[in-house]
């Protein structure tokens, strides 16, 4: 009962619906000049020949034809910056309904959406072409909520951070080499339409409250989860894996854990009776 009432309980939590996994900062260092993470892998083969991304693959290559990774990645990000208002969206991808084909063209035709949307979008976009493209949530300690932005592979050795939402990038940098050396990641501003309220956005990553400036986890959650393409990496009853870079947080999921004691007490007790029984 204990575990059934668990289970529901895990269903109700956005980061419990997760299978979270925690790699050290220096793992992620590490990792940072290549494809994967853990259990993640950003090889963007696959997504390149699927069927099911052909809407994507149109759409990108009509927009912005082709170009250099992070050319593509800004010319997406002024096109959905254009295309839809910042606002509620009525799915995301975290949903288990969700379907990338219909939420590309709902927003593509004035459908408002928030950073969650606006980076799935990116980066499903990006990987439909054969371009390496990541989700990367930002989740600091010491203010409230979170933001979702996209880290895209310059096609020889690093990831680049890119905000759809705010209009910016790091030259040259992962959003881990930023917070590694805030001083000296260098903030590039994209000319977003006008249409789109950016004002503040360096504040945003410069002021006290700001990315660069507090304890960050990142989070990176399975490709799965924004392109639908294959198996997703989770068992029941999890949605999806999430990598989390950073210190172990137990604010983040922690039902996750008393639900591993759950079972473990369980195991347990079971043993105990079975040891009674034989002897």
């Amino acid at each position: 009962m204990l575990i059934v009432i668990q289970l529901f309980a895990l269903r109700q939590l956005a980061y419990s619906r997760a299978l979270i996994y925690f790699v050290s900062a220096d793992k992620a260092r590490q990792a940072s000049q290549k494809l994967h993470l853990g259990l993640l892998n950003w090889e963007a083969v696959k997504y390149h020949e699927a069927s099911e991304l052909d809407s994507f693959r149109e759409f990108t290559l009509k927009q912005c034809g082709h170009g250099k990774n992070l050319e593509i990645a800004i010319c997406l990000s002024n096109f959905f910056a254009q295309a839809f208002p910042q606002g509620d969206p009525a799915i995301e991808f975290f949903s288990p309904n969700y379907n990338p084909a219909e939420d590309l063209k709902a927003h593509s035709e004035g459908a408002p959406g928030h950073c969650t949307t606006r980076s799935a979008l990116v980066a499903t976009s990006l990987l439909s072409i054969g371009v390496p493209a990541r989700v990367v949530q930002l989740i600091p300690a010491d203010i409230r909520g979170g933001h979702n932005a996209v880290e895209v592979w310059n096609g020889i050795d690093n990831w680049i951070y890119v905000d759809p939402t705010h209009g910016i990038y790091f030259q040259d940098a992962s959003m881990l080499q930023a917070l590694d050396k805030p001083n000296e990641a260098k903030l590039v501003l994209i000319d977003l339409p006008k249409k789109v309220d950016a004002s503040g956005r360096v504040g945003f990553y410069r002021s006290r409250s700001g990315f660069l400036h507090v304890d960050t986890n990142l989070v990176y959650p399975e490709p799965w989860l924004y392109t639908r393409i294959g198996h997703r990496l989770a068992f029941w009853p999890f949605r999806g894996v999430f990598v989390i870079e950073g210190p172990l947080r137990l604010d983040v999921g922690i039902l996750q854990w008393t639900f591993w004691l759950g079972i473990g007490v369980c195991l347990m007790g079971l043993i105990v009776m079975f040891l009674r029984k034989l002897f």
